[in-house]
């Protein structure tokens, strides 16, 4: 959330750019995060397999989406918060991340924890073609790599 008290009189004082919710997933004893995605919102996209995921992932995201949608009828009118719309995960374009320095993670705990990320995403059922960026990094665990907004979110979201 921006908080916008500098800018014209005429714009909401608070401005909602996405939901997020921290989860505690008891089963496998570890933290969460999600964000909505707007690659998951879209029902006719065919790469988007979301019935395969694992039951929490869908029902997160759909919680996240119906926040979206009560929030957006809640604050239609108001002068203290407006909603920004989902931008397409596209636009966003590719986010760059970079390993750890060897000084504070060791080369070979920073690869353990990618190959975690990858059975965690295939044990919850994400899509494989969210995978081609973390195996390229398993592959070559001291490179940047630049992820994709729903690769980002998705397997990265995994941990």
């Amino acid at each position: 959330m921006a908080d916008n008290t500098g800018s014209n009189s005429g714009c909401a004082l608070w401005q909602v750019d996405r939901f997020e919710l921290i989860f505690y997933n008891p089963r496998n004893r570890r933290w969460q995060y999600f964000a909505e995605e707007p690659a998951t919102r879209e029902d006719g996209d065919q790469n988007n397999d979301r019935s395969r995921e694992s039951l929490h992932r869908r029902e997160i995201r759909d919680l996240l989406h119906t926040v979206r949608n009560t929030f957006r009828h809640v604050v239609q009118e108001s002068s203290l918060f407006s909603l920004c719309e989902l931008r397409d995960a596209a636009a966003v374009g590719d986010i760059k991340v970079e390993p750890p320095p060897a000084s504070l993670v060791a080369g070979e705990r920073w690869l353990s924890y990618l190959r975690y990320l990858r059975k965690t995403a295939e044990d919850e059922g994400v899509s494989s073609h969210h995978f081609s960026t973390l195996e390229s990094w398993i592959a070559n665990p001291t490179e940047t790599q630049y992820f994709s907004l729903s690769e980002a979110l998705t397997v990265l979201g995994t941990c």
